[in-house]
């Protein structure tokens, strides 16, 4: 435990000293989040915060390999690390020019996609089986473990994205994450997956001292995709045992239940919010565009702080992460646990979101004016009246 202690310090400080460099760095050629009518800061910030990330992830390991112990776990010769590294290599390229120029949306699934294809081809990440989560028995994907994969690794990969709206939020839900993951590849005797999420983690909580309100550095495309991308991999990877090819499917799940909820509901809400009469291609399309309509906004429009909405999902999280450990520790309980997730789940979506609007294009007319929570709204109209 020392080890991965003293691994969790220094991936912390290096990130602690690399953020300030590339943010530096990043000021100086004016690659800026500028605010907009439907963004939430004020004045702009830097982006390319996954630069630091992975600058420091990649410093993390190259001090990890010194260790002997670390080395041996990690250089592997039956573990593909091409495609690992070639996925990442291809991720962050893709956030970084998407962070200085903006991509749209088809290109960016295509190149996430072959990410993904380097990491099952490379490494040989595949979901053959998931077991049944209320009960005994499994399902053999069969010809369908090559797809299900795809869509698991690009859709963690995106949702992290998605979560990305305030200021330390998705940093703060990977580092819980990759904290569920660690403790679950322990107890599964998986250093590999324990040493590599305890890096991510340590670089996401030193970027985190920049990144948490008011943040002087966003994580950008290139960050909240980079961590995407191997919380994909680690979450499936740390739950399943290195002797059993059957994943438990709702461990990884729970683990991160947040970003795949909030993603969930952003694809319905904004598929079906469209006209009637539209066909199927125009409401794909709407898919991608974004909203104000995620779980963080309707926060705000209840009138909490950036900080403090940040920070009740940040305890939504560990409820999540909890409910995963006891599935993992607490066998027995495994159906009570599952209830108790949906049960969260179920409220979280009820108060968070309105089914009433979440049908028509009016959704869309908050993105014609600068975005006001409710309350802020109310007190206005109070004071002009």
């Amino acid at each position: 435990m020392i080890v991965y202690l003293l691994l969790l310090i220094l991936s912390f400080l290096l990130s602690l000293i690399v953020t300030p460099i590339v943010r530096k760095l990043v000021h100086k050629n004016g690659i800026l989040d500028m605010p907009n009518e439907r963004k939430v800061h004020k004045t702009p910030v830097p982006l390319l915060g996954g630069l630091a990330v992975f600058c420091s992830f990649c410093l993390s390991l190259f001090f990890a390999l010194l260790i002997p112990w670390i080395r041996q776990t990690l250089i592997d010769p039956a573990r593909g690390w091409a495609g690992l590294v070639l996925g990442s290599l291809i991720i962050i390229g893709l956030g970084f020019y998407d962070d200085c120029r903006n991509i749209k949306p088809g290109p960016k699934i295509f190149f996430q996609s072959l990410a993904a294809g380097c990491m099952i081809i490379g490494f040989g990440f595949q979901i053959r089986a998931v077991s049944n989560p209320f009960g005994e028995g499994a399902l053999v994907l069969g010809w369908l473990s090559i797809p299900f994969t795809f869509l698991w690794v690009v859709g963690i990969t995106n949702a992290l994205n998605i979560i990305d709206g305030l200021d330390g939020l998705a940093s703060g839900v990977a580092a819980i994450a990759g904290l569920a993951i660690f403790t679950i590849a322990c107890t599964n005797g998986n250093p590999f997956i324990a040493f590599i999420s305890l890096i991510l983690v340590g670089n996401v909580l030193g970027f985190l001292v920049y990144n948490f309100h008011p943040a002087s550095i966003f994580l950008g495309d290139s960050g909240s995709l980079f961590i995407g991308f191997w919380l994909s991999f680690l979450s499936v990877q740390g739950v399943q045992s290195r002797h059993n090819a059957v994943l438990p499917i709702a461990v990884p799940v729970m683990v991160l239940g947040f970003p795949i909820m909030d993603m969930t509901l952003a694809v319905l809400r904004r598929f079906f919010r469209s006209e009637r009469d539209r066909g199927v291609i125009d409401k794909i399309r709407f898919v991608f565009k974004a909203d104000q309509c995620h779980i963080h906004h309707k926060l705000l429009d209840r009138g909490f702080s950036q900080r403090l909405a940040v920070v009740l999902l940040y305890c939504l999280c560990l409820i999540f992460a909890g409910c995963a450990l006891c599935t993992v520790f607490l066998p027995r309980i495994n159906h009570r646990v599952w209830v108790l997730f949906l049960l969260a789940s179920c409220l979280t979506i009820r108060n968070m979101t309105d089914l009433k609007t979440a049908r028509g294009p009016h959704l869309y007319k908050s993105t014609s004016r600068p975005y006001i929570p409710e309350s802020d709204a109310i007190a206005l109209k109070e004071k002009k009246g």
